[in-house]
């Protein structure tokens, strides 16, 4: 079995689901807001696991 190990950050971010982009000034309400994990290492970790079945992910907490 191959073993992959990823070090990278991961990430939380926002989203808000709108009708339509607005134009400059104009102010939309967002019908639906949601959240999801993300960042660069977090998700090539996933991807592999996909891949190879199994990843080990590192990063660092806080400062």
């Amino acid at each position: 079995m191959v073993r992959v190990g990823v070090v990278g950050h991961v990430e939380w971010v926002e989203f808000a689901r709108v009708p339509h982009v607005p134009r400059p000034g104009e102010i939309v309400h967002a019908r639906e807001v949601f959240a999801v994990p993300a960042g660069g290492g977090a998700v090539a970790a996933v991807q592999l696991r996909k891949l190879a079945g199994a990843a080990t992910f590192l990063t660092a907490l806080g400062d």
